[in-house]
């Protein structure tokens, strides 16, 4: 299993000293999480992501990769699957989650039509659409850990059933205004980045083709957030 977080260190640090902190200290200062799970540890990387230092702080995606082998260990009296379950639930409590594979992103558009909300959601290679949220929340709640979406109204429709969704969002608008400073409206979005939109179908294109990718605006070409890091809710 990979786990992964924003960790913030001061700013300024030399390399030697970021490189000394997270081989010495993450397990052991992270009381949350890793004191509480005795024992674990696993293989840490990281990378610098500058887009979301916040003032004196510089920011780094940690990502760290435990053996399932250590599972049946955790918690005595439980299966490797059980203890593997409720490390999960833990995960989330302290601001960390699993990080996303291929097959756990989904692309969902909506729109509001005649009172009730109409979607494509594109998962396993293939577009469902569904008349109602009704049909649409089954498969919400299914494996998926990360949602690519293009406007965050379509969060606060589906959280008012699963409080869970907003984590799980890539808000492809609001990545795009913190990256690049503005955004443009999304026919002048999907002109500059040769696609045609005629249907529902065609959002879901454009979003796979820019999401984690360059984006080309009005005023230049920016390299967006990856799907899989983890999302800043709300921003």
């Amino acid at each position: 299993m990979e786990i992964q977080k924003i960790i913030l260190l001061p700013a300024g640090w030399k390399a030697e000293q970021v490189h000394q902190w997270f081989n010495e200290h993450l397990f052991a200062a992270d009381n949350e999480l890793f004191a509480k799970w005795e024992g674990l540890s696993g293989s840490v990387s990281f990378r610098r992501v500058p887009g979301r230092d916040t003032g004196a702080q510089s920011a780094y995606w940690v990502k760290v990769m435990i053996g399932e082998d250590v599972f049946p260990s955790l918690l005595s009296g439980f299966s490797a699957e059980d203890a593997r379950f409720i490390f999960i639930g833990s995960l989330l409590e302290h601001g960390w989650e699993t990080v996303p594979k291929k097959e756990d992103i989904a692309y969902l558009y909506g729109e509001y039509v005649d009172g009730d909300l109409h979607s494509a959601l594109k998962f396993d290679g293939k577009i469902r659409r569904y008349q109602m949220r009704t049909q649409l929340m089954p498969n919400i709640n299914r494996r998926f850990t990360r949602f690519v979406v293009l406007y965050p109204d379509i969060v606060s429709y589906i959280q008012e059933a699963n409080s869970n969704f907003p984590r799980q969002c890539y808000v492809l608008s609001r990545v795009i205004t913190r990256i690049a400073g503005r955004m443009d409206d999304i026919d002048t979005i999907a002109r500059l980045n040769g696609v045609a939109l005629n249907d529902m179908e065609d959002y879901i294109t454009l979003m796979e083709k820019i999401a984690g990718k360059q984006v080309t605006l009005s005023h230049g070409t920016f390299q967006l957030d990856p799907i899989l890091m983890p999302v800043i809710v709300g921003g």
